[in-house]
């Protein structure tokens, strides 16, 4: 009877494992750059508008621009970056 209930055991965590394992693997979907958080069906006319419209571009560079001087911030001292926020 332990024998049989330490063999319940055992499939159990197997099973845990394995559903763990699956669902790691699902969440691990690979990003399209530039990542853009908008639906799929909206995100190829947000990227023509970012290359068409200069307006657009602007606030899309400027934001890219004000990300990369605070990327280097942090790079540089990230202790005084942290402390900043």
């Amino acid at each position: 009877m332990k024998k049989r209930n330490s063999i319940q055991e055992l499939l159990k965590y197997i099973v845990l494992i394995w559903v763990v394992c699956i669902n790691f693997n699902l969440g691990a979907q690979e990003l399209e750059r530039p990542i853009i958080l908008v639906k799929p069906s909206d995100r190829t006319e947000i990227l023509e508008k970012i290359e068409k419209e200069a307006w657009a571009k602007e606030t899309y560079t400027g934001f890219i621009t004000a990300l990369n001087l605070e990327i280097d911030k942090h790079q540089t001292n990230p202790e005084d970056f942290l402390r900043g926020m």
